[in-house]
């Protein structure tokens, strides 16, 4: 689902594999895989409106079975707005 309102923040991966949007209603952020084009995560902010001042990905780097041993994966979320808050989301994990 796309956001019903015009966007006030748009954040990029460093890998490029998601976007993080965030509407001039500022409840929801939504983070979208690039790769498949698909929506996969809602994040609420809050019920009430905000004007989102920013969003980012915080990417992380997690070992992970490959000839260099280490891949660039998502891992928080930060979202700030008008409220004086800043909310972080954990969007993934390393897996064990």
């Amino acid at each position: 689902m796309v956001h019903t309102h015009p966007l006030s923040s748009l954040a990029c991966s460093a890998t490029g594999s998601h976007l993080l949007t965030a509407s001039e209603r500022g409840t929801l952020l939504r983070v979208w895989d690039t790769s498949r084009g698909v929506l996969e995560s809602e994040l609420r902010r809050g019920v009430d409106r905000a004007e989102i001042w920013g969003v980012l990905f915080e990417d992380s780097i997690f070992p992970v079975d490959r000839r260099d041993g280490m891949r660039r994966k998502g891992g928080r979320v930060v979202g700030w707005s008008d409220k004086g808050t800043v909310h972080v989301w954990e969007t993934t994990k390393p897996k064990q």
